[in-house]
């Protein structure tokens, strides 16, 4: 469509054709990728380093022994009284 956009604003802008296109074609390329960044979330997102974290915390939780003397992964399936 953007190829085609000079050919169809020539006869009734002329020289203004060139400007008018550039804006124009900034502005959908923009928001083409717009859309694309709001799909695709997840690619901008540093979820490798917060996953690194997450994983790091939870075996340091587990590493860890609670104050009754109990493993926490035993406290998660500790049988209810």
């Amino acid at each position: 469509w953007l190829v085609t956009l000079p050919a169809a604003l020539w006869p009734t802008m002329g020289w203004a054709t060139a400007p008018a296109v550039a804006i124009i074609t900034f502005i959908l390329i923009g928001i083409d990728e717009l859309g694309v960044q709001i799909e695709e979330s997840f690619s901008i997102l540093p979820l490798a380093s917060l996953c690194l974290v997450v994983q790091k915390d939870g075996e340091a939780a587990l590493a860890t022994r609670t104050q009754s003397g109990q493993h926490p992964s035993e406290l998660l399936y500790a049988p209810t009284a």
